[in-house]
C-alpha cells in the first residue's frame, strides 16, 4: 500500500496518481494507492488507483489505472491510465537506493470535452533498510520534470513544470 502525497501545480497532481513513484522490488508487486488534493485549486478531489509493476534486479516497470472525482456541486470524475519504466542504479551495500525513471499518463473527461497526456521523468531516492521478514518499509522522494498537453474542446496546449512525489510504501510480500 503506498500514500502518495505530491506537490506542484494541484489541478494536474492526479494526472499522476496511476504511477507509483516508489522503486519495485524484484518479482511481481500490485499498488494501491490513494490521494486527495489539499487546496482549493485542486477541487479537493480524492483520488483511487492501482498498479501493477514487475521488478528485475536492475529495472521495474508497471502500469495501473485510477479515478478521481470530487464531491458536492462540483461532480468532476475523471479516469486515467498510465505506464512507466525505471533503472536502479547500483550502490554497493547501502539501504539508499537511487532510480530514474519515466512515466506516461492519459485521462479524459468526457463531460468537459478534456484530454490529458503527461510524461514525467524523475529520480527516485528510497531508504530501503534491510527487513526481517516479508514486511518491508520503504520513505522515498521523487522531484520530477513534467510535460503535459492538455486538450479542451479540440484546443490544445502544451506546458512544462517541476514537481515532486513522496510518499511511504509498506510491502506485505507474499500471501
Amino acid at each position: 500500500i503506498a500514500l502518495a502525497f505530491m506537490g506542484s501545480e494541484a489541478s494536474a497532481q492526479f494526472a499522476f496518481m496511476p504511477l507509483d513513484y516508489s522503486i519495485s522490488p524484484a518479482g511481481v508487486g500490485v499498488t494501491v494507492q490513494y490521494g486527495r488534493g489539499l487546496n482549493d485549486e485542486s477541487g479537493k478531489q480524492n483520488s483511487l488507483s492501482g498498479a501493477v509493476t514487475f521488478g528485475g534486479t536492475s529495472f521495474f516497470a508497471g502500469a495501473g489505472a485510477g479515478y478521481a472525482g470530487a464531491f458536492g456541486d462540483n461532480k468532476a470524475e475523471q479516469f486515467n491510465f498510465g505506464g512507466r519504466v525505471g533503472f536502479k542504479l547500483p550502490l554497493a551495500e547501502s539501504p539508499l537506493a537511487i532510480a530514474p525513471a519515466a512515466g506516461v499518463n492519459y485521462w479524459s473527461n468526457g463531460d468537459f470535452d478534456t484530454n490529458v497526456l503527461t510524461v514525467p521523468v524523475g529520480v527516485t531516492l528510497a531508504f530501503m533498510p534491510p527487513s526481517s521478514g516479508s514486511t518491508t518499509i520503504q520513505p522515498y522522494v521523487t522531484p520530477y520534470f513534467t510535460w503535459m498537453n492538455v486538450s479542451v474542446g479540440g484546443n490544445s496546449e502544451s506546458d512544462t513544470g517541476f514537481g515532486a512525489a513522496g510518499g511511504l510504501k509498506i510491502g506485505f510480500g507474499m500471501f
